[in-house]
């Protein structure tokens, strides 16, 4: 339809949140009330729906397609959008297509290609491409090359698109509605000038200097300006924590003070302007302490736990199944594996590849239904079908009653994200139609650049939530409290720098904003966000970066009084009353009945282990719990090089006639092969310095007979036994000299001798103990000899002919003196276990820095709750 003469046009101006979107609404109520076909444009399909379900809860029936974005509205009179995935990969064809020396060193950057495709997508067409030269010139024929592609797959750029609708667009609406928009451009003002002459048009701008090329250009097109000037009312509140964490975590707070006053969930907002630093520590934060909230933020496909899953799966695949990668796929839970023992099995055998390494189970089944995959080619097409079997590997979820609100988000993304793979998969197929057939890494290259450019947004029906956005969704939103975080500088307002592909003056020529421009706009969205609230708006920000420096508080806050919160922390309210804390000890007899059976038999390692945290021996010997296999370049760590020097001096000091040299080579090869440790620089390395430590290992300056390698069992009463194996027992005349290797510098072997003093260390004492009532021998003395950086012997011993200058020359009673104190804390360690003590309690913290029980033992709050040790 068109009329002879134009349809009245209103232009409505004025301050954010003077009331515009508010007349707006009402005249759009009264239209449909009236029997009539009004449609209202706005530029989101959020703000669209957000729309339609508040005009629902009033209980106005609208007709499909009465409230939506303007992309979708000209769809049926125009070309097909390109989407930003696809239009990767028409970049990436242009690029290999034209090969622009201009960008030699640049053209198969990823991060180039994406800079292109979003300058092209933004630009949407080339004014003058015939006046380009230079590096200008090659991105014009580069645009060309593009647009000639895209047109030929019936597509086009979203300027051309509007320019072509503004053509042929028919509507018989009473009345066509914009509202939301910050401005607009030429192409659109073309299409909006289209509707004019076809219906009544209103328009809604706010008052920015932004918007001031669009109001003329509305203005020469016959739109009467209307100011709307209601004010603004609003309470401002400001406050400054001392970090990034205690900023989201007052905000939480708040949050639920508000909540408990009466403030609906619902009822309130967090604006973002850096959603990278806080949406994940929001999310957190309000996960622990029990806040409801909605994310309205689209994340990238490529991000998503599901194709990563699938990814790391292919990536197996063509590597011939590594083990590494297909680990990674199998450890997420949408695998459904129980991977504990599944887990060690494998991070044993890494590095490896193949399928005949995997133990058998259903999921490997069908991992091998797959393997034919490596060596077949297919169409994109017959590609696109063979990765329906991909959606055979996720499993089910297992609905108990227990899961928490993260569990249930991740069920809920599983469609979704599904979903969007599988369009991905098409549309890398219909856009590489024309291609032969060819490998799958060939199709999943392609496929995967589709993936990382396809966007993702997870539903999320529910209303009674806090709504977590950027600055840009905030537009359409009117709450009672908004809280705006992260005001500094650089972070809200950012800083806007020059675009790396066209310089300000281009842009300026092609109508394209500016950095200066884009600079202005930080001050409209940072009005924007603070216009959202219509009874109190908060604003925040930390004190202090991660380093402990200050952080410069954004401009924007000038003359806003700002509160300087403590230090206090912030911990969720617990949902019921809990018991007073018990001492974290077994207190079922059975239970204990069973630590006495289980422990009748102590190593003096495990005494050492109970001494130095009581929780770390519960783990490791009463509970066996499997330490986490190393990953392969961690393997040969110093525990297990001391265990390589041990082996050698026992073959050397055992009577073996060879070098000390090909011995080492010899363990070193034997340790290689066992524990699968890769050849690497850094295990030649490592080869090397042992080999030196061991050449500069200077023995003992006398001449007793050696054995080596003793082991021994040793009761110390009814119920308990001492098992361990002296590396190096030296016997004379009747008397045997206890040597332990250590793998260990001269001053953490001194450290070992305090701890021996000090009750700390069992080892000197029971082996001595060992000697005398295992071995018949009298004990001689103990002697430590450290094997890193230098050899140093040290140790206790009667006086030897030979070892006045090692260690300390000690009387038989001191010697006496280590075994009964070894005994002593023996036995009462023994009794503290049998008593059911689990506490964790380490007497030297450093240690728990690489304890293997560390993430379960909670040491901090159960010191905190229990204060000293009761069995001190």
């Amino acid at each position: 339809m068109t009329l002879s003469t134009p349809a009245p046009a209103k232009l409505y101006l004025g301050p954010l949140a003077s009331g515009k979107t508010t007349r707006i609404l009402s005249e759009f109520r009264d239209a449909v009330r009236s029997g009539g076909h009004p449609i209202l444009l706005v530029p989101t399909a959020t703000m669209a729906q957000h729309l339609r379900n508040e005009l629902a809860r009033e209980g106005l029936v609208l007709r499909a397609g009465q409230i939506t974005t303007l992309a979708k509205f000209i769809e049926p009179f125009a070309p097909k959008p390109v989407s930003r995935a696809s239009l990767g990969l028409f970049v990436k064809e242009a690029l290999d297509a034209l090969r622009p020396q201009q960008f030699e060193g640049v053209r198969d950057l990823p991060g180039f290609k994406v800079a292109v495709s979003e300058l092209f997508d933004e630009l949407g067409e080339w004014p003058d491409a015939s006046a380009a030269v230079g590096y200008e010139g090659a991105l014009a024929a580069l645009f060309a090359e593009v647009e000639m592609r895209l047109s030929r797959e019936g597509y086009a750029f979203r300027t051309p698109r509007l320019r072509q609708a503004a053509e042929k667009i028919q509507t018989n609406a009473t009345h066509v509605f914009a509202d939301g928009f910050f401005s607009l451009t030429e192409a659109e003002i073309t299409v909006v000038e289209a509707l004019r002459r076809q219906s009544n048009v209103t328009v809604t701008l706010p008052g920015w200097s932004g918007a001031g090329r669009t109001r003329a250009m509305l203005r020469d097109c016959g739109f009467k300006e209307i100011e709307v000037t209601r004010p603004h009312e609003c309470d401002t509140a400001a406050f400054a924590a001392l970090s990034t964490d205690r900023e989201v975590s007052e905000i939480g707070r708040r949050i639920l003070a508000l909540n408990a006053a009466g403030t609906a969930f619902r009822e309130m907002a967090v604006v973002l302007r850096a959603q990278a630093s806080y949406a994940p520590l929001l999310e957190g934060t309000f996960e622990r302490l029990g806040i409801p909230a909605r994310f309205y933020f689209t994340a990238r496909l490529a991000d998503d736990a599901l194709p990563r899953y699938f990814a790391a799966i292919i990536e197996s695949l063509l590597s011939d199944w590594d083990l590494a990668p297909l680990l990674t796929a199998l450890r997420m839970p949408v695998s459904g594996l129980s991977m504990d023992e599944f887990d060690f099995e494998l991070r044993e055998r890494l590095p490896a590849q193949g399928l005949a390494l995997l133990p058998a189970h259903p999921f490997i089944n069908q991992l091998r239904n797959l393997d034919a995959w490596r060596k077949l080619k297919r169409t994109p097409a017959q590609w696109a079908a063979e990765m329906n079997v991909l959606e055979q590997l996720i499993a089910a979820p297992q609905v108990t009653g227990e899961e928490t609100r993260r569990q249930i988000a991740a069920w809920r993304a599983i469609p979704a994200a599904l979903d969007a793979f599988r369009r991905a998969i098409l549309e890398t197929a219909e856009r590489i139609k024309d291609r032969k057939p060819m490998p799958l890494a060939e199709f999943w290259a392609e496929a995967w650049t589709v993936i990382e450019r396809t966007s993702l947004r997870v539903p999320d029906l529910r209303r009674n939530v806090v709504h977590v956005m950027d600055v840009y969704e905030a537009r359409q939103w009117r709450l009672p409290v908004v809280f705006v975080c992260g005001l500094l500088e650089r972070e809200f307002p950012r800083y806007h720098r020059q675009d790396g592909l066209l310089a300000d003056a281009t842009r300026r020529r092609f109508g394209l904003p500016t950095a200066m421009e884009r600079q202005e706009e930080e001050r409209f969205l940072f009005d924007l966000a603070t216009s959202r609230a219509t009874s109190r708006v908060v604003l925040s920000y930390p004190q202090f970066n991660g380093k402990g420096e200050d952080n410069l508080p954004s401009f924007f806050l000038r003359g806003v009084a700002i509160e300087q919160l403590d230090g206090r922390r912030i911990r969720p309210r617990p949902l019921v009353e809990r018991a007073p804390r018990r001492l974290p000890i077994i207190y079922d007899a059975g239970l204990r009945e069973y630590l006495r059976t289980k422990n009748s038999v102590l190593s003096p390692s495990g005494v050492e282990q109970f001494l130095q945290c009581p929780f770390q021996f519960f783990a490791a010997k009463s509970l066996r719990l499997r330490e986490h296999p190393k990953k392969p370049n961690e393997r040969l760590d110093p525990l297990r090089q001391g265990a390589i020097l041990h082996a050698v001096l026992a073959r050397f000091i055992g009577g073996n006639s060879s070098p000390c040299g090909e011995l080492l080579d010899e363990e070193f090869a034997r340790a290689i092969h066992e524990f699968n440790i890769p050849q690497t620089f850094r295990t030649e390395a490592v080869r090397l310095e042992l080999l030196r430590h061991l050449e500069g290992f200077i023995a003992l300056p006398i001449a007793w007979a050696s054995r080596t390698e003793e082991s021994f069992t040793l009761k110390l009463d009814e119920s308990l036994a001492i098992r361990g194996r002296i590396d190096r027992l030296d016997v004379e005349s009747g008397r045997g000299l206890v040597i332990d290797y250590k793998y260990s510098a001269p001053e953490k072997v001194r450290g070992l001798l305090q701890r021996s003093e000090d009750g700390g260390a069992v080892q000197a004492g029971l082996y001595m103990l060992a000697a005398r009532e295992f071995f018949n021998l009298e004990p001689a003395g103990m002697l430590y000899c450290g094997l890193r950086k230098r050899t140093v012997w040290d140790g206790w011993h009667l006086p030897i002919a030979g070892l006045q200058d090692i260690g300390e020359n000690a009387a038989p009673a001191r010697l006496r003196e280590l075994i009964d104190s070894a005994v002593a804390q023996t036995t009462k360690v023994f009794a503290q276990i049998t008593d059911g003590r689990i506490v964790a309690d380490p007497a030297d913290t450093v240690k728990c820095s690489y304890c293997a029980f560390r993430d379960i033992c909670r040491v901090e709050s159960q010191t905190a709750a229990i204060g000293t040790s009761q069995w001190s």
